[in-house]
């Protein structure tokens, strides 16, 4: 819920950046605004340092407004103090759940991966458990790219970082997919501490990661299609 609701939160954030008219500027920042308290409710905390990483860069990019950037300078200047009052409250729901067993089920995968099949992974299984040393089963190894080396191993890992990568390359030098782009990172900050592997079944994963994704490698084929025609009739008209 943390991780849909930020990358939702991160487009109202883009949109409302961009908004020239004052209907616009009301509808997404209102949108913002709700989106936002629902982060924060779900008490998720990589959506929200993802957000925290990504909005700045989102200004740098869209930001050409004086009074929208006085406006989330006041908005900072307000919250730091909130959080200064608030510190001890908010440092204990931070934190005070660690790495919620995290730290362990990674070194176990880790070193059950190295074990058995370094290059292949164990494979696939219909209930997807992974069970550690002391009998406890998990449905994944809230690592996506973890959980991918798991079971696909190193080929399945380098597979998905070529494909990942090359959007990533492309993208950062086209205006028009940086919405996507900054989509697709914050779904990346998402699936390091949750999710199973790529291609399994339908839930966040697909929404924060294999949407953008899907949606910039359509737009990057239709461009290279494109270029192509493009030549094609070039050179018959010679």
């Amino acid at each position: 819920i943390g991780a849909v609701y930020a990358v939702l939160t991160l487009l109202a954030y883009i949109e409302w950046l961009r908004a020239k008219c004052f209907k616009q500027n009301t509808i997404y920042l209102l949108s913002l605004v709700f989106l936002l308290l629902s982060v924060l409710a779900s008490q998720s905390r990589a959506p929200l340092i993802g957000l925290g990483i990504l909005t700045p860069i989102a200004a740098v990019f869209y930001c050409r407004s004086r009074s929208k950037l006085l406006c989330q300078f006041a908005f900072i200047f307000i919250l730091s103090g909130f959080a200064y009052w608030s510190r001890e409250p908010i440092l204990n729901l931070m934190l005070e759940r660690g790495l919620s067993v995290r730290d362990v089920i990674w070194a176990e995968v880790w070193a059950q991966t190295l074990q058995q099949n370094f290059f292949w992974g164990l494979g696939l299984e219909k209930e997807g458990r992974i069970v550690l040393s002391d009998g406890s089963v998990f449905n994944h190894a809230h690592n996506a790219w973890l959980d991918s080396f798991y079971r696909t191993g190193l080929v399945g890992v380098l597979l998905s970082s070529v494909y990942i990568g090359y959007l990533l390359l492309r993208a950062i030098k086209q205006p028009q997919l940086r919405p996507l782009l900054l989509w697709l990172v914050l779904g990346i900050i998402y699936s390091l501490v949750d999710s199973r592997g790529f291609f399994w079944q339908i839930d966040p994963k697909w929404f924060c990661i294999w949407l953008p994704a899907g949606l910039m490698g359509a737009i990057l084929s239709a461009q290279i299609y494109q270029g192509a025609e493009s030549n094609e009739l070039e050179q018959e008209k010679y």
